[in-house]
């Protein structure tokens, strides 16, 4: 019983953060990518975050506090600011991958 609550609860979770993750990608793509993708990319996003903020393990910790220390802020949810850390570090991915093709096709 105490395991389908943990489970129950884990779950609204990551509705909140799945929520929280569509809105941050809307914004940041204007609105260009389809809604399928982008709930695919919000779920994925928000999966992760919630992995990442019960996962115990010294490779989970060490991700964790390195998120962490990219926000430079304490935020009451750890769930909610390892979401916003890893939003931001996609986006920084995407900017990136975005300047490689630009230089390569010879405009930089």
């Amino acid at each position: 019983m105490l395991t389908l609550l943990i489970t129950q609860l884990q779950s609204d979770g990551l509705a909140s953060l799945t929520k929280r993750a569509w809105q941050q990608l809307k914004e940041a793509d204007g609105g260009d990518v389809s809604s399928e993708l982008r709930l695919l990319m919000a779920s994925g996003a928000a999966a992760v975050a919630g992995h990442l903020d019960i996962v115990d393990d010294e490779d989970a910790q060490a991700l964790r506090a390195d998120l962490l220390r990219l926000l430079g802020t304490q935020r009451k949810r750890r769930d909610t600011a390892l979401l916003d850390a890893l939003v931001h570090v996609l986006m920084a991915r995407d900017a990136i991958r975005q300047l490689g093709s630009v230089s390569r096709e010879g405009v930089v």
